[in-house]
């Protein structure tokens, strides 16, 4: 492997080197894109070079990613639309360094770095609240752009779990151009035994912008979705709906204010069961050891779905951003959210540990769950710069912020555990009796209302004339908690000021440099670092509480950005160590302190990841584009309580994508488009290894193929036909035993009408 490793390093050092001597013969400067004003059409939607881009969801300050020093992705709203992604999770296999934790499960976490990342690093337009335990992958509906950064951003963006990233949901916004286009979608599958024309999806959708005053001073953005879709299990129909509308008014002497209020409204209902397929004959334990292989010949039927009932997801953000350019150098910037959540399930879960034999075959128990959950967040961002040149050939650029959280569970009740019943035969889906809707009452449970904070500094100075870059910062940030039990029958318990005690973060600093060796090659070095506050009611081995620092990730990376405006290609290479530190290990079951409780340690190491991440885009010849991404991922455990050394879960060491897309531009073919994906995953761990549990299954390497038909008949109408998993290969997305299978979709076609006024 380290053979392997350092052929890859010369490889790619060979290719940047002979790119870099290219460079030096081209002059001009990088032109950000313009994200107000919709992109102008070509024959076919194209996607446009992204170092280009100009975000601010790495350093909240508006750098092209060009010179922002970090490993950063950006997926625009015409390559969501080109690849027929509907979900965030669609979209990971094309994005390097970032895998999915669950494909078909709907779950909300992802894995960056080999971390597994929580519901708060998922963010719309910087603030977190919209995703908050179960499962749930938001829509792309309403996305305009999402942005993938790698590494810790805890001083931007204050407490986070682990270091592995965000992503960055940036919403559609008001255009200056007009325009209006309307969509309709058709979705089915056709492989592992599925017919074309079954478990079918349907989805309309419109979406709009432009001036709403003959001077432009008012622009709008609408949309709006209907989505009928189909899962390849039986019996499943989730029926999202969703809708958009924004405002931008610009007034002002030159503009100079900016307002932009924003209403966000989303209800996907969420059919139980989708994910689990079970393989009797495979390993049905984390202790028996043997870590595969997987057996395909007794699968379940991909079809067949052991679960019922479903769970209501309802979202709601609405708020504003306001920009202001005090002066020439002083700009203002205030954002907020109000992000509302609720949830409401009723389902009867399959019980994979209940798999038995029952009369010569075999059968699953399910187990009934309800649950009502209201979340409510104020969410805020407010933040002031300043720019100036204290010598000739430099600009200092100071940011001043302070975000937070108020966060609020309205409402939180929840069934008792039910018994198991309702045993169902694995390979019929025949019941041995049938499902029994208890009806249990409904507990309340305490409520909380707690606060998160963060103020954030950053500087950034550039001199000689630009050539060089460096940013420097530090930010801080502590959340406090409250608890109501009014509603509860049992009393408070006893500890509850320990619980409720404010946890302290800490000095979150982080360091960039970067150098343009010429206008089109950029190499940088970044230190970035987050935190995450220990609970305050964790006890010691002395039975003491509130000791406990903050668990800590740090991310050393270098390197280099190469942007050839003339071929229109860009190369993005990073080379970075990320690593969690001070984490809070529990005491075993026998092992307690003397107010007879298991206790916390705090180990000097937690996860560590080493590796490469390469992202690039070329256009080898006129209408032909290529998107290629590749990542080495050497992630291993030093504690945590899992076995020292041992590779991280669902993060495969090695992974590539590869997409291709040609237009033909004049001849009988002419508005014709093809495209070709091709996705590899290395073999990887499918859960983390401990000393009770040591041979979780080992998912195997798989290959993907996916392809797509473009076609744009005059200046109105334009057709996509998708093909995702076009070779219907069978592969794992998860699966920590036979009995707790994930396959990834059969092969799956899509046809697109779209239609522009």
């Amino acid at each position: 492997m380290t053979s392997a490793i350092r052929t890859c390093c010369t490889c790619l050092c060979s290719l940047l080197a002979t790119a870099m001597l290219q460079a030096q013969s081209l002059d001009g400067d990088l032109v950000a894109a313009n994200w107000d004003s919709p992109i102008v059409l070509t024959a076919l939607d194209v996607s446009g070079r992204q170092l280009t881009y100009e975000d601010s969801t790495a350093f909240k300050l508006p750098v092209t990613l060009h010179e922002t020093p970090r490993s950063v992705t950006v997926l625009d709203r015409v390559r969501i639309r080109e690849q027929n992604f509907v979900r965030l999770e669609d979209t990971f296999r094309y994005v390097p360094g970032v895998f999915s934790r669950s494909q078909d499960g709907d779950s909300y976490h992802f894995l960056s770095r080999g971390f597994d990342m929580g519901p708060d690093q998922t963010m719309v337009d910087g603030f977190s609240g919209l995703l908050a335990g179960g499962t749930f992958s938001p829509s792309l509906f309403s996305v305009d752009r999402v942005v993938y950064l790698r590494g810790p951003a805890g001083l931007q963006y204050g407490a986070a779990t682990v270091p592995g990233g965000v992503i960055n949901l940036i919403t559609k916004r008001p255009t200056e151009r007009p325009f209006a286009r309307a969509e309709v979608r058709a979705a089915s599958y056709a492989g592992h035994g599925l017919d074309l024309g079954s478990n079918r999806s349907l989805e309309v959708s419109i979406d709009t912008g432009g001036p709403l005053t003959p001077d432009g001073k008012v622009t709008y953005r609408a949309a709006a979705l209907v989505q009928n879709l189909g899962s390849y299990k039986d019996g499943i129909n989730d029926r999202n709906r969703g809708l958009l509308a924004a405002l931008t008014w610009k007034f002002g002497e030159d503009d100079r204010f900016e307002l932009t209020p924003i209403f966000l409204w989303q209800r996907q209902p969420f059919g139980a069961g989708r994910a689990v397929s079970i393989s009797p004959a495979t390993s049905l334990s984390t202790a028996d050891g043997l870590t595969g292989p997987i057996h395909t010949a007794d699968l379940t039927p991909l079809s067949q779905n052991y679960s019922e009932g479903e769970r209501v997801l309802e979202n709601t953000i609405a708020g504003f951003d306001f920009r202001a350019a005090l002066s020439d150098a002083w700009h203002a910037h205030v954002a907020y959210r109000f992000i509302q959540s609720d949830s409401d399930s009723n389902q009867f879960l399959v019980q994979t540990a209940s798999l038995r034999q029952l009369e010569g075959r075999w059968v699953v128990s399910r187990r009934q769950a309800i649950s009502e959950i209201g979340r409510q967040n104020h969410a805020f961002d407010l933040n002031t710069s300043y720019e100036f040149t204290p010598l000739a050939g430099a600009k200092n650029l100071t940011l001043l912020g302070f975000n937070g959280r108020f966060y609020q569970l309205t409402y939180s009740r929840a069934a008792a555990t039910q018994p198991d019943q309702s045993p169902i035969d694995l390979y019929t889906g025949v019941p041995v009796s049938p499902l029994v809707d208890h009806r249990p009452a409904l507990v309340n449970a305490f409520l909380n209302d707690d606060f998160y904070w963060n103020a954030y500094l950053q500087n950034q100075t550039s001199f000689a004339d630009g050539r060089w870059t460096l940013t420097l910062g530090l930010g801080y940030g502590e959340q406090q908690f409250e608890r109501d039990y009014s509603a509860v029958s049992a009393p408070p318990p006893q500890n509850l000021e320990a619980l409720t005690a404010t946890r302290k973060g800490d000095v979150t600093p982080n360091a960039s440099l970067v150098f343009n060796v010429s206008p089109a090659v950029a190499v940088y070095a970044s230190y970035s670092t987050s935190y995450s506050p220990a609970d305050s009611s964790f006890e010691n081995a002395a039975g003491q509480t509130g000791g406990f620092g903050p668990t800590t990730g740090t991310n050393l990376e270098v390197g280099a950005k190469l942007d050839l405006p003339a071929s229109e290609s860009t190369l993005t290479l990073s080379v970075f160590r990320t690593e969690l530190d001070n984490v809070l290990v529990q005491s075993s079951p026998a092992e307690l302190n003397p107010n007879g409780n298991r206790f916390y340690t705090q180990t000097g190491g937690g996860r560590l990841t080493k590796g490469i991440e390469l992202g690039a885009e070329t256009r080898p010849l006129p209408g032909w584009r290529v998107n290629a991404t590749a990542s080495y991922l050497d992630s291993v455990y030093r504690g945590e309580g899992r076995l020292r050394g041992s590779r991280t879960e669902r993060t495969p060491p090695w992974a590539f994508s590869l997409y291709n897309r040609y237009d033909f531009a004049a001849g009988v073919l002419k508005n014709l488009g093809v495209s070709v994906g091709l996705i590899w995953q290395d073999q990887r761990w499918s859960a983390a290894r401990t000393s009770a549990a040591p041979d979780p299954l080992l998912l195997p390497s798989y290959w993907r193929v996916d392809a797509g038909l473009f076609y744009r008949m005059g200046t109105h109408w334009d057709l996509a036909l998708n093909l995702e998993n076009v070779l219907d290969e069978t592969y794992f997305v998860n699966g920590t035993t036979g009995a707790a299978l994930e396959l990834g979709a059969p092969r799956s076609l899509s046809l697109r009408v779209g239609y522009r006024f």
